[in-house]
């Protein structure tokens, strides 16, 4: 991941160990490996972005936003992506490795991007305020 900066500390395992966390966990074991492998990374991005600009706050991660992303072993790379932070969708890039089990992630780097404006948003089918989208 050497066009990337690496995450130094990793938080989904802690995040998915909570007990709050319980649902999300039963959820993510139903889901097929690839969609496993997306949404555990997800969670992994959206807590990188708050630890590393607190004033954000993504509630949502797109990976496909913009660009479809790639799959190759255990390693997933999402050079397209969007997250949600209030109002606004925010390009961003990310690399995540998960072990072979697909239960944890074992690598992370990442980059926030621009905000997207908001007469872009139909055109990536990211959803509007009001809930609406493709």
């Amino acid at each position: 991941m050497p066009d990337l900066p690496p995450a130094k500390r990793l938080f989904s395992e802690t995040i998915l160990k909570d007990p709050r966390s319980h649902g999300a966990v039963k959820a993510l074991r139903a889901l097929a490996p690839d969609d496993r492998i997306e949404q555990l990374c997800n969670i992994e991005a959206m807590e990188q972005i708050h630890r590393l600009r607190p004033s954000r706050r993504p509630d949502f991660i797109i990976a496909y936003a913009i660009k479809p992303p790639a799959l190759s072993g255990a390693v997933f790379t999402a050079d397209g992506a969007a997250f949600h932070d209030r109002k606004h969708w925010v390009r961003m890039r990310y690399r995540c490795g998960v072990s072979p089990d697909h239960a944890k992630v074992t690598q992370f780097a990442f980059a926030i991007g621009e905000d997207i404006a908001a007469d872009q948003w139909s055109s990536y089918s990211l959803p509007t305020e009001d809930g609406a989208s493709d």
